[in-house]
Formats: C-alpha cells, structure tokens, sequence
C-alpha cells in the first residue's frame, strides 16, 4: 500500500498546511474559505464530503470553473482543513501527456512534501532498497508504479484514506480517455478519492466526446463551482491581504458601503475570477495607500477610479494574446477617448476581423467614459505592468474634487440608499443646475440624467408631469447647442444600455442627430481657424497642428484653397516637418481614425495639389508631392 510504500511522512505532510506555497494561501483565506462553507458553496462542500465518506465510491467527481474562481483553493484550502482526517495529493496535469508523467507529478509532489522535513523521499527509497535501481533505469515514473503494485497488496480500506486532487484537467496535452483512464482505474480498482479540477468548457473539441463519455463512468458527478458577485469581494479582498491596516480599512469600508454597485457591475462584464478581482483589489490598495488622504475625501472618484482599475485589468486578460491592441491601450496619452475607442474596435468600423464582444465594449464604456477628473492613462500602465509606480501617478489627483449633485443621482445604488431629506435635497440641486444654472453641459451626463429622471417620474419617485419634463430637458438641450455652449462630446446615448434611457429613447435618437450636427460645424469652425492661423503664422504650423492629430483636419473647410493657400504659405522646411507629422499620424492611435474620417474630403486636395506640382520637379514641389501621396493612398511610400 502506498502508506507503507512511502511512508507515514507523506500521509502527515499530504494534509493541508498553510506554509507550504504549493497548498494554498493564509490563514485569512483558509477562514474566508471555510466560512462559504456556510455559504453558496455548501452544497458542494456536503457533496465533497459525502464523496469522501462513501466507503464504496468507485468514481472520480470533478470541481468544474473558469480560471481563478476560486476550484482550487476549494479543494486545497477547505477539504484540507475542513476534512483533516483524509489525507490529500495534489497534481496539477498542465502540459502533461502521458500516463509515465502522470506518475512522476505524483511522485515529483510526493518530494515536494518534504520540503519542510527533509528526507520523506529518501526515507521512502531508504524503506525499499529495490526501488533504488529501478528509480535510477526508470525514473520517478517507474518509482509510482512500484508504489501502486505495492499499494494493491493491501487491503482497500486501508486505501481508502488517500485522496489525490488532479487539476488542470483542460490543460492535459494528451489523449483525455488515457488520462481520465488512469484515474478511474485509481478510482475503480484501487479505492482512492479522486477530485478532478479544471474549466471544462475549454476542453478541445476534439477531446469532448471522451468527456462526455467519462461523464458517465468516471467522473460519476461534475460540480459548477461559482460564487454570488459579494460573496466573490469578500473572498478576493482576503486573497488580496492588504497589509497596510489604514489601506485595508478604507477599501473594507468602500466595499461594504457599495457592494451592490460593484456587484451589479461584476455581473455586467460577467466576472467570477477571485484571482483577478483580487490583483485588482492589491494594485488599487498600492495606490491608495500612497495617497490615502485624497481617496478618503473624493469617496465617489475613488470608487471610480477602482472600477476603472477592475475593467483595465479584465480588458488586459481579454487581450493578452493580441500585442496590437496592449500597444495601443500603452500609448494612450488621455487625450482623444473617441480616437482610440475607434481604433480599439468599439465602433465596429476599423476593419479588424476580431470584432469586440458586447463585454469587451462595457469595459471599454466603463475605462474611457469616466469623469474628466479620473487620468486613465497611469491606470491603464498599472493594468498592463501590475505593479505601482509612484511617478505615474504624480499628477493623477490635483483635480479631484467633491462629487456634483448630480453624480449622486445618476448613481442608482447610492442615491436610493439616502435618506429622503437627503435624497430630496440632492434633487432640488440638480434641477437648479439643470434649468436655472444651465450648470451641466455635457450632452451624455444630460442624458445620462434625463434618462433617471423620467424613469423616477414613472417610478413614483418625483411629483413632475412626465411629457412637460420631457419638452423642457429637449429645450434644454436646443439651447446649449444653439448657442455653442454644449460640450464636445463625439459619443453620447450609448446603444450598450438601453434600459438606461427606457423612458426617454425619443430623446436619445433626438439629441444623437442635434449632437452630430453640432460636431460637424463646431469641427469646421475649428479647422478653418486652424488653416487660417497656419496662414497667418507658417512657422507656429506644427504647434498649430500637434492639438488636432485627433481631428479629420483635412476634411474639414469651407473651400479647398484655404488648405492650399495655409500649406504653400510654408516654408520648404516647414514642408517637410509637416509630412513627417502627417506619416506619424497614420499609425497613431489618435490620428489613425482621423485620418480614415478625412479620406474622402482630403482627395480633394491632393487632387489640387498633383494638378499643380506633378509636374513641377524641386525639393518644393517635392513636399507637395508627398503630401498628395498621404492625404491619397494613406501611405508614406513613394511607390503608392
């Protein structure tokens, strides 16, 4: 049997021990752990333990989940602790191909056991001389076979005391009916207990029909492991263990105080991963432990910026096989969020043939839609180096301040949660800054609050006539337009919420068309400044021109002379400087876009300019040539 075979130390050390790294983490987790015991995991728990009681249990069972839900500590953590009296083996099958190297795992983790009691492997070769050689000719995978051939000597109920976890069953690079073969046989015939970890779902298909054929034999019953999106912060913020005591307090508190946000925010982008909320929960407490006192009085930014945070390392995960889009989201400046949300294929227009996923498009909404406070920029290099760097974050807070009124209404979760003097307070204040200050001119936050606003009327929450509420927020809107006092927003009533906006699409498609309209001319007026400017003052071209890399410049005039008149205002050396600027603009981040929006119109200038300069031969003539071939072809190349 393989207690004699190895030995009364590998029994010892098989349990569960909260200093070894390769079972598991502290003591914090193992209590969290133990405490869903009580939890929504209990059934599993009961059905764990009820697998490891049952005498006469010829069959695997099997812990199924996505990555970082939490199977593995389940099984290490909770069965180790909870149910001390069995003796636990834990394999991991990743990269693994072959029966032979099932085996030398199972004995490479039986060694490793020892490495706080030095010897378990040498006194187990010591109690067998005989294996000496053959472990020396055969390797460790012909020590394991020793180990079992011995093991069935033995009486199986002495057997029955050993459970061996194997994990990462998805990650098996072998025959899956060879794998799941050998562990039924330890199962069926030789009386162990074995668990089998992994995220069945990203079994290959062409494994799925052996899957669903040990489905029925061998791994008798298959559990969904998953957690409720509180329980999930609870668990994550002891895997995180934020040392710093004040840190820590401050992120319990702002958890507890609104974990029905965040939980409504989890279940949107459809996370269950403790591994990754907690990296997100340690990378946020590093932040806010170098700059606590700011965190503590901007409470609203500060859950902001962790959301931020959370959706910044979700979308990295996502994307981490594709390096285009990691460069992009690491070249991003907080300058232009339209610009790089088209290049990162929120608008579905770039021609790139992995089209986002209406998950990956909130992530994006929730990390470049925030408020203008919140730099995204030293977030986004957090996300995508996992480490804190205090000098990114240097300026990231001098613009904080207190939340507006209407921050605290459009948040549905705190908003209810206020008392009604409180409540009705904020709303009074909001109603002034809407119609009497005109004090919001941002066309999504106005939508934003038109969209609650309507829904409160319907809900009962606010004595207003529904349809004249209605007509004085589209009042409001015409005046802020028609007098150039809106902000420049080129995204406003996103189509991912449309519960959102329920009562007021009417509004929405309304204020969609006017902010459209507005953009066009507010661009035009913008641009011709621009070219005028250029005009004016040739040598400030570049200076002039680097603010509007985001903008479709080239599209933008009243008659194409203005264009022509501003570029042959420029010196031969302005010339040139301004067609290096135009070639790094085409793989620009914040150009690119600009440069596909200004395609058609910019046609037309280079059509001016071949019909002046093509044949015209000079370092001059030159520069307009180049700057024909970009504005045509998109292209620096000569032979375009």
């Amino acid at each position: 049997m393989l207690r004699r075979v190895l030995g009364a130390d590998f029994f010892r050390f098989g349990k569960y021990k909260s200093k070894d790294a390769n079972l598991g983490a502290g003591k914090n987790v193992q209590a969290n752990l133990q405490m869903s015991v009580s939890d929504m995991e209990s059934d599993i728990f009961k059905a764990v333990k009820a697998y490891l009681d049952n005498d006469s249990a010829p069959y695997a069972i099997a812990l199924d989940g996505e990555w970082g839900v939490g199977k593995t500590h389940l099984v290490k953590s909770a069965v180790g602790q909870v149910f001390d009296a069995f003796s636990f083996l834990y394999v991991s099958l990743y990269g693994l191909s072959t029966i032979v190297e099932i085996e030398s795992a199972i004995l490479a983790a039986v060694s490793k056991l020892g490495e706080y009691d030095a010897g378990v492997l040498s006194n187990f070769l010591n109690a067998n001389p005989e294996l000496a050689d053959g472990v020396r000719i055969g390797g460790l995978g012909y020590a394991v076979q020793f180990g079992l051939r011995k093991w069935r000597k033995r009486e199986l109920d002495r057997a029955k005391s050993l459970t061996i976890c194997f994990d990462d069953l998805e990650r098996w690079r072998g025959d899956l009916g060879v794998c799941l073969g050998y562990i039924n046989g330890l199962a069926e015939h030789e009386g162990a207990k074995c668990i089998v970890i992994g995220d069945l779902s990203k079994i290959s298909d062409e494994q799925v029909p052996e899957l669903q054929r040990a489905r029925s034999k061998i791994l008798r019953y298959v559990y969904k492991v998953s957690h409720k999106p509180d329980s999930l912060l609870e668990i994550a913020l002891e895997v995180a263990s934020i040392k710093d005591a004040s840190t820590r307090s401050f992120v319990e508190n702002q958890l507890s105080e609104r974990v029905a946000r965040i939980a409504s925010f989890l279940q949107q982008i459809e996370c269950q991963n403790i591994r990754l909320i907690a990296d997100s929960l340690k990378l946020y407490a590093e932040v806010v432990a170098h700059n606590l006192d700011i965190f503590e009085e901007s409470s609203e930014h500060a859950l902001e910026f962790f959301e931020i945070t959370l959706a910044s390392i979700k979308l990295v995960q996502l994307k981490s096989s594709d390096d285009f889009y990691l460069r992009t989201l690491r070249s991003y400046d907080d300058r232009g969020s339209y610009s790089i949300m088209k290049v990162l294929g929120y608008h579905g227009d770039e021609g790139r043939e992995d089209l986002l996923t209406d998950i990956e498009k909130l992530l994006l909404e929730k990390i470049f839609f925030r408020s203008d406070e919140i730099q995204v920029a030293p977030i986004l290099k957090l996300a995508l180096d996992g480490f804190y760097c205090p000098s990114d974050f240097s300026d990231s807070f001098s613009s904080w301040k207190s939340p507006e009124p209407y921050e605290y209404y459009i948040d549905t979760f705190k908003f209810w949660n206020l008392s009604d003097e409180e409540s009705n307070d904020i709303f009074g204040k909001v109603i002034s800054d809407l119609f009497v200050n005109k004090k919001i001119k941002n066309p999504e936050i106005l939508l934003r609050i038109s969209g609650r606003l309507t829904s409160d009327i319907k809900r009962g929450v606010v004595d207003l006539e529904f349809e004249k509420t209605k007509t004085r927020l589209r009042a409001l809107f015409d005046s802020l337009y028609d007098s150039d006092e809106m902000e420049y927003v080129k995204e406003v009533g996103s189509s991912l919420f449309p519960d959102r906006y329920e009562f007021c699409q009417d509004l929405v498609a309304y204020v969609r068309k006017k902010n459209s309209e507005y953009l066009i001319n507010k661009e035009r007026v913008l641009s011709e400044s621009v070219w005028s400017k250029i005009s004016q003052n040739p040598s400030d071209c570049l200076e002039l021109l680097d603010p509007q890399e985001g903008r479709p410049i080239f599209a933008l005039y009243s008659e194409p002379k203005e264009v022509i008149l501003a570029l042959e205002s420029l010196s031969n050396s302005d010339l040139f400087e301004l067609t290096r600027w135009m070639g790094s603009r085409l793989d620009s981040p914040i150009g690119k876009p600009a440069v596909q929006e200004e395609k058609k119109a910019a046609l037309t200038i280079a059509d001016i300019l071949d019909e002046k300069y093509m044949n015209v031969f000079s370092v001059r003539a030159s520069h307009m040539k180049q700057i024909s071939r970009i504005l045509r072809n998109q292209s620096t190349s000569y032979d375009t």
